[in-house]
């Protein structure tokens, strides 16, 4: 049995190119050849299923103070500051690494919404 010197790959008989990784197969390298451990190495690429995500902190804060600002709205101080945690949260978010980008973007919407409430009671 012989081996692709370049990938590793198993060579069948009488092939001109590796079936692995398309260069051309010589005589020599058709000749019985151990691999090297380093050619078994399979690097998967992690999708993003295997990829455990964390939760976004700012983003979850600057939710829930988007929620309590719906019903404690403080002249839209807790508005504000909603707004302040979702923006910090989106801010930092990372695709790769964390979920829950929604919670970010839904806390500022909260929040401007809380503080317009709040201007249009001041008038």
């Amino acid at each position: 049995m012989a081996f692709c010197a370049s990938c590793g790959a198993r060579i069948t008989e009488g092939v001109k190119f590796c079936q692995g990784c398309g260069k051309a197969v010589s005589d020599k390298s058709n000749e019985p050849v151990a691999p090297t451990a380093q050619q078994f190495v399979d690097p998967k690429p992690q999708t993003a299923m295997e990829v455990k995500k964390k939760l976004n902190t700012m983003a979850l804060a600057g939710f829930l103070l988007g929620l309590v600002s719906l019903l404690l709205n403080f002249f839209g101080i807790v508005g504000i500051v909603a707004c302040v945690f979702s923006g910090l949260g989106l801010g930092k978010f990372n695709p790769e690494t964390e979920n829950n980008k929604w919670m970010a973007v839904l806390g500022i919407l909260l929040g401007i919404f809380s503080i317009v409430y709040a201007l249009i009671q001041m008038v």
